[in-house]
């Protein structure tokens, strides 16, 4: 299966997924954000190596402050997803992504 069907197949789990929960909750609302931290893990730019990601305490307490509410999470250009696990998630928080080849890929993690 090619690396874009992998990615195709996945998202669409995950929206499955949320739909079935959401049909069988009729008296609650599910809350799904989306969070673009450009080159997590690297900084911000591309051209940065991990040791130049400064923005974790920054971004935890958004979250925490802003976001804390929110029931599913999709962050977009994530480079160290470890990194997002380890130092940007609230505490019995998990989350899921997939396998890339390039140490620089920009995952899409749930």
């Amino acid at each position: 299966m090619s690396y874009m069907k992998r990615i195709g197949v996945f998202v669409a789990s995950v929206a499955f997924t949320v739909l079935s929960f959401q049909a069988s909750a009729q008296t609650n609302n599910l809350t799904f954000t989306t969070f673009n931290i450009a080159w997590y893990g690297l900084g911000g730019s591309m051209k940065n190596t991990p040791a130049d990601e400064y923005r974790n305490k920054a971004i935890k307490s958004f979250i925490a402050k802003e976001l804390a509410k929110t029931d599913v999470f999709s962050f977009q250009e994530i480079v160290d997803v470890a990194g997002l696990k380890k130092n940007l998630l609230p505490a019995g928080w998990d989350c899921e992504s997939y396998d890339h080849e390039s140490e620089k890929h920009q995952h899409v993690v749930l």
